[in-house]
């Protein structure tokens, strides 16, 4: 999966937002997917993939 907000600020913002949601969701569910609170003990599985966001140009952001 890939999600691309250019360089609209409230794009960004919006996807931000998004993933710091998905972010608490994970961190309040894993142990009930996995039966512990750390992933790196069974490693990602196509039922908890491993989730990496990768910012290019994040002074573009972060300046603002």
């Amino acid at each position: 999966m890939f999600a691309f907000c250019g360089d609209d600020f409230d794009e960004a913002n919006a996807l931000f937002k998004r993933l710091v949601e998905l972010r608490k969701r994970r961190s309040a569910t894993i142990h009930d997917v996995l039966g512990m609170k750390n992933i790196w003990h069974v490693g990602p599985s196509p039922e908890w993939p491993l989730t990496v966001l990768i910012i290019d140009e994040a002074h573009t952001y972060f300046r603002e």
